[in-house]
């Protein structure tokens, strides 16, 4: 639990290049790309999840869970 309040803090950025370190070179940068469009579009979710009452988060769970393949493939 500790690494996971360790890893929160760190950037975008840093935590793409801790992801690429052992990657292919030639297709890294298509790599980073996709991890920094997840990465941001994870932060910002977790944020607007947070700000939501408890019969919202509900709802919102029940759409992304019934979505969720769909929303997989947005990065793809």
């Amino acid at each position: 639990m500790k690494n996971k309040k360790k890893n929160e803090n760190i950037s975008t950025e840093e935590k793409v290049e801790q992801l690429v370190e052992n990657v292919n070179t030639q297709k890294r940068e298509e790599i980073k790309e996709r991890l920094r469009f997840g990465e941001i579009l994870s932060r910002s979710v977790g944020e607007g999840y947070k700000c939501l009452r408890k019969k919202d988060k509900k709802e919102f769970s029940n759409v992304v869970m019934t979505k969720k393949e769909s929303l997989k493939n947005i990065n793809s």
